[in-house]
Order: C-alpha cells, then sequence, then structure tokens
C-alpha cells in the first residue's frame, strides 16, 4: 500500500501537469532568465502553498476563495503579462532579453500561486489525501511537481539559448494572451 500511496499521486499528478498552462509558463520563464534555480525555487514555493493547502484542507481551501475571483485573476495575470512582453521593446532589436530578467523567484511564485489555486492537481492532491496517507501523497504529489517543472524550465532554458530574443519574447506574449484569454472565456 505504501508503493500505491506514493506512485499513484507521482504519475496521476505528472502526467495531469505535462504540458499544462502553468507548465509552459515556467517554460517560457525559464528562456528569459539567467537564474533557472529561482525560478525553480520560486515555483516549488507556489506548489507547496497552493498544493499543500489541497493536502491538508482538501475540499475546504477550494471553497475558501471563490472559484470565479481565482479564475479571473488568473486570465487577467496571463493577458496582463503578455500584454506587457508584447509591448516591450528590446534595445538594439535583438539583445538578449534574459538580461531582464530582474526576479525569477518572485515571478516563478506569482505565477504558480495565481494559476494553481482551484487547478486539477490541487484537487488531485486533496483526493490522493483522502485516500493515501498525508505523507504519501505529499511525497508523490511534489516529486511530480518538482519533476516537471525542471524539465520545463531546463527546455525553457534551451529554447532561450537557440532562439533569436525577438522571436521568443513574441511567441511568448502571444502565448501568454491566449493563455490568459482562454482562462478567462472557459
Amino acid at each position: 500500500m505504501i508503493m500505491q500511496g506514493l506512485w499513484v499521486p507521482f504519475v496521476s499528478v505528472l502526467a495531469a501537469e505535462f504540458g499544462d498552462k502553468t507548465m509552459i509558463a515556467i517554460l517560457l520563464l525559464a528562456s528569459k532568465t539567467r537564474h533557472p534555480a529561482f525560478l525553480l525555487t520560486g515555483a516549488m514555493l507556489g506548489f507547496f502553498l497552493v498544493d499543500g493547502a489541497g493536502l491538508i484542507f482538501g475540499a475546504w481551501s477550494g471553497s475558501a476563495i471563490p472559484a470565479e475571483w481565482l479564475k479571473w485573476a488568473s486570465g487577467a495575470l496571463f493577458t496582463g503579462l503578455g500584454l506587457k512582453m508584447l509591448l516591450e521593446k528590446t534595445e538594439a532589436g535583438e539583445e538578449d532579453v534574459r538580461h531582464h530578467d530582474k526576479h525569477p523567484l518572485a515571478g516563478g511564485f506569482l505565477v504558480i500561486f495565481l494559476a494553481e489555486w482551484g487547478d486539477k492537481t490541487q484537487i488531485a492532491a486533496a483526493l490522493f489525501a483522502s485516500r493515501f496517507e498525508l505523507w504519501q501523497a505529499a511525497l508523490g504529489t511534489f516529486s511530480a511537481l518538482l519533476a516537471v517543472t525542471a524539465a520545463a524550465i531546463f527546455l525553457g532554458q534551451w529554447l532561450g539559448h537557440r532562439l533569436k530574443p525577438g522571436l521568443l519574447q513574441k511567441s511568448a506574449a502571444v502565448l501568454f494572451i491566449l493563455m490568459g484569454l482562454m482562462t478567462l472565456l472557459f
């Protein structure tokens, strides 16, 4: 039962987060930062807070903050970040935009904190905690989140070194705007 309590949350969360909007956002942030460890730390702090609430408080955490408020805050954040990125000008046209990343820890934290409240991962974490021992559900959930977040940061860093910064910034801006609008509309 111990192995099941670890592997079920791990595999489920890994599959649910792979390609999720927050992982795409982390990938895009990673493509602009020179401090991937800070980004990973911020993202994981966000996950610990949000999914920790799901694990500890279960269904209560979903009703503590109205889901509609979280949806609007998340959609507005993604749309606003996308518009800001789209309107930013890079000096000399193609200057490396990675020099503009001032607070990757805060950026990672805020993206996760605002986007993950009421997300399928938080709900799944609460369900796993009700079925398995809390430590098993927590270890499986957080291990999967660490693995998928680290992979997104690695891929983002790789892309950031291979694509023109201006193209990468505009692509990221459009993706952020689309994710924000989809969150607001659906």
